[in-house]
């Protein structure tokens, strides 16, 4: 089977190779965006499956996009689309005009060589792989109610957020994300509201953000 990637995470992306090479699979493109995958297909051969991380190059929704992009012109190449968290509204968006050849995966499932390789034959064989997480979102009608207020984040935000707790400044999170101070500043006063907390010099709101993320 042949295996286009697009993931910005150059680590990441190394070790899914390595996963993709212990299958027996070809790789025929490593991309570290959608526009990038998507401008060296161009050049052939088309892959079977494309397996594309959903946040790229600062954009939230960058593989999904993609994805759309890939099917409308070559609807024969399944997709994969990998997630580091169980977002229904992005399998939601995924399968609306059909769910054949189409997938929604875990980053945190992607332990063992033989789940990448159910997922990638399910595709290639034109029917569906979907997390069991997520689907059961999905059944539910979509995203249960919230139990704390870190369910109203975003990934995008959650990822801000999990940084921060590693101690990390707004420069090295801007830097890790590939995306800009300002956006990230931006990231941040919405965890602030969303989190509900104060904008009181008694309080350090950094502080009070981190607290929360592990307390839960």
């Amino acid at each position: 089977m042949r295996v286009a990637i697009a993931e910005d995470n150059p680590v990441y992306r190394a070790g899914l190779v390595g996963l993709l090479h212990a299958t027996g699979m070809e790789i025929t493109h490593e991309a570290a965006s959608g526009a990038e995958l998507l401008a060296s297909l161009r050049a052939g051969p088309l892959p079977d499956v494309v397996i594309l991380d959903i946040q790229m190059a600062g954009i939230d929704d960058d593989g999904l996009m993609t994805a759309r992009a890939l099917r409308a012109k070559h609807p024969e190449v399944g997709v994969l689309l990998l997630s580091a968290y169980a977002e229904p509204t992005y399998a939601e968006r995924l399968f609306d005009n059909g769910s054949a050849g189409k997938g929604y995966m875990l980053k945190d499932t992607l332990n063992s060589v033989g789940q990448l390789k159910e997922a990638l034959n399910r595709i290639n064989e034109g029917l569906t792989y979907t997390d069991p997480r997520v689907l059961d979102q999905l059944l539910a009608g979509g995203k249960p109610p919230p139990t704390s207020p870190l369910d109203e984040l975003t990934a995008r935000e959650r990822t801000v957020l999990t940084l921060l707790a590693s101690g990390a400044s707004n420069s090295a999170i801007a830097v890790a994300m590939r995306s800009s101070p300002g956006a990230i500043e931006t990231a941040i006063r919405s965890i602030y509201t969303k989190l509900t907390i104060p904008d009181s010099p008694d309080y350090n709101r950094r502080v009070l953000a981190v607290l929360e993320f592990l307390a839960r």
